[in-house]
């Protein structure tokens, strides 16, 4: 019998070959196995035992990619629990570019369950379906537009989506009826946070006297919206904030009955008058055409604020309520109130200007134009639209006849809109001032001062009273009020302003050494009006003060006028030689001219005795800079208005008028 040769097995070879052999029977295996193993695992995904199923979990995230074609299957399951782990699994893997278009469509599909499972989806994608999601809030259907919505409040972006659309979504959900909401708003964020108006036609229609329960009925279905909500007058407010006391504190009043007679005839007419589109919607490109048409309705002015005005378009979805509650409705939703001003609607923006929009008080008695009753008087209509302020001050001041100050803090190239009709001077005023150009004004030494400041009180503002050291000089006194200035200094300095004053009324006008180096602009327009209020008004405009003395006119700033002496003693032992040269009268023009030319000027052309002592000479005082114009001006006058303002004095020394330092 032959023997078979069984040593290739036991060689190195055929071992090799043994072992290969096991390798492809055990590959053979695992490959025949995997699916298996993938599809048992999967099974228990959605088991009763929470511990088998998160076994079977961590089991499926090890297989990685090798379980994503199980799990993409797993989508079209019949089972919504099976679909939403394998959703959750998927999004773990980072299959999105396959899984995503399947879940947006199922996310619009109409099928709550879809639904569902696509909101748990795109929530766990995170950042990686915003853009897919930012598209869908853009889309043109409603429908597609709440289901992104209701991603992103899974994912806690509300702030993705637009406030029109978290409101509408809102409404939806706390089931107001269609048609309903009359109107509703987005308030100034940067104010008042996420704040929402809303008014229901029942509530619009109603006249101010809503039903309680009808308010609260609303009010309630809001709040299970997840809004807080407060109704004021004829508006419901929503806020998200979730601090409904301070938003109790922010919504600005509702407008009060005003106590004046003009003011309550506004009134009567804006809670009287129902105001009709003659359609449901008043839709307007502009808040300023809007404004137009309550003018019109009402028969009333109306005056806005210009902080007040945007550029969005007001669309009210509303027809037939009073005045009243329609001006409720355009300026609560944003951030914004009326009041009644004298004859006059005002549309405000409320921080910090209630003070602003009142109407001037005062008893104005130096101006018989700014009478005591706001309604006495002529009446004046204006009308500027995109005019500049110093345009339409300009127009007031030549149809009233006023002498108007602007102070150099006014925006006189500021564009105002305004449109008022039969109103009184102070009411003019009011509503160019105060509210189109965001100033105050006042009376001073008969002119009408505008300022960015608010006045002291609604007092009249006067100017230095000269009487006490005018005593000296009972003559210059007179000239105060009897002499009067016309002149349009536009943009000139003190220095050409003093001058002219000069020239015109024959009065000397001193400037403090500190004027005549960095002297301030004037523009100060004057007609026909008396000295003093003239420099009254320059030295408010350039902020300085005056007085008389040195034979004219000083002014310097109230500081210094307070510190410099009023006039230098003579000695009473006066030789009459020196007394004759002091009470005679000189004439020298001095532009910047140093003291010791000044002095020798004198000494030589007028012949006085005169020097620099050696007390001035020392602290260098002789170099000291005289600016005047001297005209026939006694001498000793003359010196005071030399010598008192840059320090120096004068003494007699052995019959000569030496210059020592004060």
């Amino acid at each position: 019998m032959e023997t078979r040769n069984t040593s290739f097995w036991f060689s190195p070879a055929g071992i090799m070959v043994a072992l290969l052999l096991v390798v492809v029977v055990v590959l053979v295996g695992f490959l025949a196995y995997a699916p298996i193993a993938r599809a048992w695992w999967i099974g228990r995904l959605t088991h009763d035992n929470q511990k088998m199923a998160d076994e079977a979990r961590e089991r499926i995230r090890a297989m990685g990619d090798h379980a994503a074609g199980a799990l993409c299957e797993l989508l079209d399951s019949a089972d919504r629990q099976k679909r939403r782990e394998a959703a959750l699994l998927l999004g773990e893997l980072e299959y999105y570019d396959i899984t995503l278009p399947f879940w947006i469509e199922r996310l619009t599909s109409g099928n709550a369950e879809y639904a569902a499972d696509a909101q748990d989806y795109l929530a766990g994608m995170g950042e990686k379906a915003i853009t897919d999601i930012r598209l869908l809030l853009e889309s043109s259907e409603l429908r597609r537009r709440f289901a992104a919505y209701a991603v992103c409040i899974k994912m806690d972006r509300r702030d993705l989506a637009p406030m029109t659309l978290r409101m509408d979504y809102a409404l939806d959900g706390a089931g107001f009826p269609r048609g309903s909401v009359a109107f509703w708003g987005l308030v100034d964020g940067e104010k008042y946070g996420d704040l929402v108006v809303v008014a229901a036609t029942e509530l619009a229609n109603s006249a101010m006297n809503v039903p309680e329960d009808k308010g609260e009925s609303y009010i309630e279905a809001a709040r299970k919206a997840g809004f807080d909500a407060l109704m004021r007058g004829q508006v419901i407010f929503f806020h998200n904030a979730g601090d409904i006391e301070t938003f109790r504190e922010i919504i600005p009043p509702p407008a009060a009955e005003p106590a004046d007679e003009a003011g309550r005839a506004v009134w009567r007419r804006v809670k009287e008058t129902v105001l009709s589109t003659g359609e449901s919607k008043i839709s307007k490109d502009r808040f300023t055409d809007v404004l137009a048409f309550i003018r019109k309705g009402c028969g009333v002015n109306v005056v806005v604020d210009p902080a007040a005005v945007d550029g969005r378009p007001v669309t009210i979805d509303v027809d037939l309520v009073t005045g009243d509650v329609f001006l409720d409705m355009l300026t609560l939703h944003r951030g914004l109130a009326w009041r009644i001003m004298g004859p006059a609607v005002v549309i405000f923006d409320p921080p910090g200007k209630k003070d602003r929009f009142t109407v001037s008080k005062g008893e104005f008695k130096n101006y018989p134009k700014i009478v005591k009753k706001p309604d006495a008087g002529a009446k004046h209509s204006f009308e500027f639209e995109s005019a500049s302020f110093q345009e339409a001050l300009d127009k007031v001041e030549s149809t009233a006849d006023l002498t108007i100050l602007p102070m150099p803090d006014v925006d006189l190239t500021k564009k105002v809109n305004l449109k008022i009709d039969n109103v009184s001077l102070r009411h003019a005023l009011d509503y160019l001032v105060k509210v189109a150009a965001g100033y105050y004004w006042f009376v001073s030494d008969g002119a009408i001062v505008v300022s960015r400041e608010k006045p002291p009180s609604e007092k009249i503002v006067s100017g230095r009273d000269f009487s006490a050291s005018a005593g000296k000089f009972p003559e210059i006194a007179g000239h105060l009020v009897s002499r009067t200035v016309t002149g349009d200094f536009d943009g000139q300095d003190l220095t050409n302003v003093a001058k002219s004053l000069q020239e015109r009324t024959g009065i000397h006008v001193f400037l403090h050494p500190d004027f005549h180096m960095e002297p301030p602009a004037v523009s100060v327009r004057v007609n026909e009006r008396p000295l003093k209020d003239v420099l009254n008004n320059i030295s408010l405009y350039v902020g300085c003060s005056w007085d008389v003395r040195y034979g004219g006119i000083f002014m310097a700033s109230a500081s210094e006028l307070e510190r410099i002496p009023k006039s230098i003693p003579i000695p009473v032992d006066l030789p009459g030689r020196i007394e004759a040269k002091l009470n005679g009268k000189i004439s020298l023009n001095l532009d910047d001219t140093p003291l010791a030319e000044v002095v020798r000027r004198l000494a030589k052309d007028e012949n006085v005795p005169i020097r620099i002592g050696k007390g001035a000479k020392r602290t260098g005082q002789e170099n000291a800079i005289i600016s005047c114009n001297l005209a026939d001006l006694e001498l000793r006058y003359a010196l005071e208005a030399i010598l008192l303002p840059v320090g120096l004095s004068w003494k007699l020394e052995k019959g000569e008028i030496v210059i020592v330092p004060q």
